[in-house]
């Protein structure tokens, strides 16, 4: 708690270590009794809070799978190049092509997706 009135959030497990340093505790908020706020602010608050970290678990979540895509666009590139310095045959060397040509509108399509979900995101904050 950093002063304010706590909040009960869920996290992932992936995300408990980051908000443990923080300075937040597993398990539920002290009960607030002298509370300015309404029954119905507390709860606006704490879905707002829960809304919030899933959003941002998922969309960190969304940069690891276009890590994974980008690594696998490099791998594919790498091997097509190889491919075509040792004269493969063009059969293999046009699915090779295709596959790149596949995952670079993948990746393009993430990056995308990922830049209207980050600006979404911090448009909430």
């Amino acid at each position: 708690m950093n002063g304010s009135e706590p909040v009960n959030i869920r996290v992932s497990a992936n995300a408990l270590n980051a908000h443990r340093n923080h300075g937040d505790v597993v398990g539920d908020c002290p009960a607030v009794n002298n509370s300015i706020f309404s029954d119905i602010f507390q709860r606006r608050r704490t879905t707002y809070y829960n809304d919030l970290e899933y959003s941002q678990d998922q969309y960190y979540y969304s940069n690891s799978v276009l890590d994974y895509a980008l690594s696998r666009l490099t791998s594919s590139r790498s091997q097509l190049d190889q491919m075509k310095a040792n004269n493969a045959a063009q059969a293999d060397i046009e699915r090779r092509q295709a596959s790149v040509v596949q995952l670079e509108e993948n990746v393009s399509l993430l990056e995308t997706a990922l830049g209207i979900a980050g600006q979404l995101l911090v448009d909430r904050l």
